[in-house]
């Protein structure tokens, strides 16, 4: 094997991974962003939940002391 292809060779088996692993690097952190906008999402949902069910609970005893 010439000099010249080995550099080459060795440079494609140490750059393809390289650049492989940057890219589901980037992958992961997309979807970890995404995943922490859902959470957000959902714990907004929760919240408006806990407080329409207080409000309800609210009402029924307004209504129940009247």
């Amino acid at each position: 094997m010439k000099p010249v292809n080995f550099k080459a060779l060795l440079r494609r088996t140490l750059v393809v991974p390289l650049l492989i692993m940057g890219i589901l690097a980037g992958v992961l952190l997309w979807e970890a962003h995404g995943l922490l906008g859902s959470m957000m999402a959902l714990d907004q949902t929760d919240q408006v939940i806990s407080s329409s069910r207080r409000l309800l609970l609210l009402l029924v005893d307004m209504e129940s002391g009247v």
